[in-house]
This record gives structure tokens, sequence and C-alpha cells, in this order.
């Protein structure tokens, strides 16, 4: 597979495990959807950022 032609999202972009993640993907030239709660952490060029929200719904 040709991670240049590829589209990825990656979640908790804006640091740790998923910054890496998302700078390596960059680097390999794949399409990099990143999602965090706050969009303008994401200070990586290239990324399209994504407001997150996750919430759990009690029944």
């Amino acid at each position: 597979m040709k991670i240049s032609e590829q589209v990825a999202f990656v979640t908790g972009a804006n640091r740790g495990l998923g910054r890496y993640l998302t700078l390596e993907l960059l680097s390999r030239g794949a399409k990099v959807y990143a999602g965090a709660r706050n969009p303008d952490s994401i200070n990586i060029p290239g990324v399209i950022p994504i407001k997150m929200i996750l919430r759990i719904l009690k029944r």
C-alpha cells in the first residue's frame, strides 16, 4: 500500500503518539485530517484540523 495515495484521520493529533503519527503520515505524503477537542491546538502545517467532541450517552 502506498501511503502517499491514502487519507488518514488521526485522533489526538495535537500531542503524544497522535502527533508523532500525524507527522510520520505527512512525511510519507498522506492527506491527514487531525481530530482534537481544540482544533486551534493543532499547529502542524499540511494538516486539516477537525473539531472532535466525544460524549458517552447514558440510558
